[in-house]
């Protein structure tokens, strides 16, 4: 197909009953892949986005829609909330329900898209079924399962609907579905900005020439196809953008912090490109664990360098690598894509795509290929350097749509088998690329063969290496591991030849379709065998059940923040899932970076635990009783706190549970309370105001109970009281994540001091008449109120703008919607005539 083809034009025919059978099928298999979860009393355990982290999402919505704020970790951070797909699903579902099928629903959603697709363009349902495993259920896009991460998964929804849309606009030359497609390629970046972005660049481009191939690159396709495609996916994507780049910022190291120009320089290329792609590691998409499975995993650690710390080899500092997920593929996929790629500079064969259109997929996969190995990419920097790219972390990201390329390719590689197994001639450039490509992986089956038999034989010599870098007794495991991965890959390669021989040689009489289903169902066996990695159910009883502990805390805290002495071991599961699945505000930052405000403020008072923890309002400190010991011994300490709850903790099946200390049993875990409250709200009628560079040194030499330290730039300011005592009382009338209503007893003109993070956007009532939040002991926020009993309203509202252009986006989406009714309802009366 190519310049002027036809719109309906299909070269493949099969019986919609066909169609509807694949359907089914993807929609079996999801089920059987996420099995675990949908079992009565589990939920799926991942590590980040997990149960925990959903509920405190969930307890934000829908204000947060407006403007989404976490009152943790330490003093708070803003959110980017947008109402997208995945935001309304947690909204709507019930939360368990919501953790357990979001992955499968995005997957299964995204397999039925692009089946559609693939059905459009005339494929054979093997051909198209294998495509779709390739796309979604295998590779990062699916591995990423363990470590949760449900915007990527939103993502790949969206992109798959994004085509899907397309092609039907094509086919149909109508504005309307052009203009649904580009809702969903803006919605992709309400899913996840930055992933989005990546495959955006690819995505937008292949609108432009498949417009220009159907109309034969005339105006009239850039007015109903392209024109409609941008204009609504930036509508709906440019608050997300806009917002994700602004809060991206605030995370990024600042220069001007830095020693110089060019360690700032330096600094922010090393954070920005830590997860590149190492490329000898491409040997992973062949041979599953060969590389471990994750990094500290018992049946398989991570051995590579993904994720590595800068200078870490030389200093031991950072970490050694950091991966959760595989980018696996299997052999088969794998081939197929090579052989589909080579198909497009070959002439003989009629394919579902034109030459141009495969071209253009092989070049998006090499692009996105060498855009994904980072910093080992020399041309990197270049991309790095360009306006906006230098906010972007991660180039691994770009590796999902490079599988999302290699399946499209993969899918056109089996069918370009079929379709010459049932041709009654060869045609020589085909003869010829056919011979290559079996020559190609008949050589990468010996390799492999070749690689296990050198393994086998250095198996002693390897684990002694293994155990020398570190990895103990894990070492023999690493490398048989390695050995069963090769053997692995030259399997599956050989599997992969002998089918397509099977194809070719044995004649139009072959069972043609039946091998090629053959295919599919080996890399859906493989899926099965990989996926028990990284799906993982656990009984929500042990990963979030009512325990002792949690229930004296959540009775004790008030609007206080919990300090967890230790984030080791189940502290650390309490910490990212357990505590925040019950509302549980934590002191404890469990993210691997920090804005640079934090940082300052940390590094000003982190040496002085009592100072730091007065400033943030902790209420409740648990953790060993060790560190209740060591409180005894310190003189300084010791009359400061008080012993006021002792537990155990006890194993429960995979988990563990919780019991009371007794007699009997003394506890070991302790919850400890300040004699002197540290409050949240505060009241201040002392203070003391000093150039803003003077603001963190005076902060370590004030008592946080008796004044605060602002600025000599905030105005409006009244007079400091003459008499050292209490300012007054402040009490909770209501609250949630980034609003709180207070009622305020003031003695005297004072200093609200609220122990949130200050930024721009915060606003604040008292007794409903607007007051200024002002930025007070350089982290926190301040607002004064006058003497009386007050009512005050301190408020997180970022500007709307973004989300008026965003909604102006879905009424687009709606109108055409709309058009598409009114133009079926009246297509009805026509027809029946």
């Amino acid at each position: 197909m190519g310049k002027g083809e036809k719109p309906n034009e299909k070269t493949t025919t099969t019986s919609g009953k066909a169609w509807w059978i694949c359907r089914v099928v993807i929609l079996l298999f999801g089920l059987l892949v996420y099995r675990e979860a949908f079992l009565p009393g589990n939920v799926l355990f991942t590590t980040d986005d997990n149960i925990g982290a959903m509920a405190s999402r969930e307890k934000i919505l829908p204000q947060a829609f407006l403007g989404g704020w976490a009152d943790e970790p330490a003093a708070g951070q803003p959110l980017l909330v947008p109402i997208s797909w995945t935001n309304l699903m947690l909204w709507i579902l019930p939360l368990k329900l919501f953790v357990n099928s979001i992955h499968a629903l995005d997957l299964i959603l995204a397999s039925l898209c692009l089946l559609g697709f693939f059905r459009l363009r005339g494929m054979h349902p093997a051909s198209a079924l294998m495509a779709v495993l390739a796309a979604f259920w295998v590779g990062s896009n699916f591995f990423l399962t363990y470590a949760g991460h449900i915007g990527k998964f939103g993502v790949l929804l969206m992109a798959a609907l994004y085509l899907y849309l397309l092609e039907v606009s094509l086919q149909k030359r109508s504005w309307a579905w052009a203009a649904l497609a580009g809702g969903a390629l803006g919605g992709m970046f309400l899913e996840q900005a930055d992933s989005a972005l990546f495959f955006a660049l690819f995505l937008g481009p292949y609108a432009v020439i498949r417009a220009g191939e159907v109309f034969a690159w005339r105006w009239a396709g850039w007015k109903t196809i392209v024109l409609p495609v941008a204009s609504l996916s930036l509508l709906i994507g440019v608050h997300a953008i806009m917002t994700g780049y602004m809060l991206y910022k605030m995370d990024m190291p600042d220069a001007e912090q830095a020693v110089s120009e060019e360690a700032a320089n330096q600094e922010l290329w090393e954070y920005c490109t830590q997860w590149s792609l190492p490329p000898l590691e491409v040997i992973e998409w062949v041979a599953p664990g060969y590389l471990g499975w994750r990094s500290g995993e018992p049946t398989g650690p991570y051995w590579g360098k993904l994720g590595q710390s800068a200078g870490f080899q030389q200093s031991g500092q950072g970490f050694r690598n950091f991966k959760l997920e595989t980018f696996y593929k299997g052999a088969i996929p794998v081939l197929l894509f090579l052989f589909g790629a080579g198909l497009f500079f070959v002439r003989g064969l009629t394919l579902p795509m034109s030459r141009l259109e495969g071209r253009f997929w092989v070049a998006a996969v090499v692009l996105s290929f060498l855009l994904g190995l980072g910093k080992f990419f020399p041309l990197y920097s270049l991309f790095f350097h360009l306006p906006g790219m230098s906010s972007i972390r991660n180039p691994v990201k770009f590796l999902q749509f490079t599988q999302m390329g290699m399946a499209v390719l993969a899918g056109v590689g089996l069918e370009g088998l079929i379709r010459q197994a049932r041709s009654p001639a060869t045609v020589p450039g085909i003869k010829t690329w056919l011979t290559w490509a079996f020559r190609i992986s008949a050589g990468l089956g010996g390799l492999f063969v070749l690689m296990g038999l050198l393994f086998v034989l250095t198996q002693t010599a390897t684990a002694e290496r293994f155990a020398a870098d570190g990895y103990g007794q894990l070492a023999s495991v690493m490398t048989a591991n390695r050995i069963r991965a090769i053997f692995w890959a030259a399997g599956m390669t050989g599997l992969t030849l002998g089918a397509g021989w099977w194809m070719l040689k044995g004649g139009r009489s072959a069972p043609v379709y039946t091998v090629a289903f053959g295919l599919t169902a080996l890399v859906a066996a493989d899926q099965l065998i990989q996926s028990r990695h990284y799906v993982s159910a656990v009984p929500a009883r042990s990963l979030v059940g009512e325990q002792a502990p949690v229930s004296f805390i959540k009775q004790n805290l008030g609007y206080e923040r919990l300090l967890l002495l230790s984030q080791q071991g189940v502290y650390n599961n309490w910490l990212t899932i357990l505590l925040p699945y019950n509302g549980i505000t934590t002191f404890n930052i469990a993210q691997m970076r920090m804005p640079e405000d934090y940082k300052a403020f940390f590094a000003a008072v982190g040496q002085s635990p009592l100072l730091m923890w007065a400033h943030f309002g902790v209420g409740l400190m648990m953790g060993p009783g060790q560190f209740w010991n060591q409180i005894q011994n310190d003189p300084g300490m010791k009359d400061r706190f008080e012993l006021v709850y002792a537990f155990n903790i006890l194993p429960y099946g995979d988990g563990v549970m919780t019991e009371p200390a007794s007699r009997e049993r003394p506890g070991r875990e302790v919850i400890l309370k300040p004699r002197s409250t540290w409050h949240r709200y505060r009241l201040y009628n002392q203070w003391v105001t000093v150039p803003e560079t003077r603001v963190l040194p005076t902060i370590q030499q004030t008592n946080p109970m008796r004044s605060v330290v602002l600025s000599d730039q905030v105005q409006g300011l009244p007079a400091v009281s003459a008499e050292d005592r209490e300012a007054g009382d402040v009490g909770v009338v209501s609250y949630r994540p980034g609003r709180a209503h207070l009622k305020v007893n003031a003695e005297t003109d004072a200093v609200l001091r609220l122990a949130d993070k200050y930024t721009l956007h915060w606003r604040a009532t008292i007794d409903g008449k607007p007051a200024d939040v002002f930025r007070c002991d350089y982290l926190f926020q301040g607002v004064v109120v006058p003497a009386g009993i007050r009512d005050v309203v301190v408020e997180y509202q970022p500007p709307l703008g973004g989300l008026w252009i965003q909604l102006a986006g879905f009424a687009g989406l709606t109108a055409a919607l709309a058009s598409l009714v009114i133009s079926r309802r009246r297509q009805v009366p026509e027809t029946a005539q």
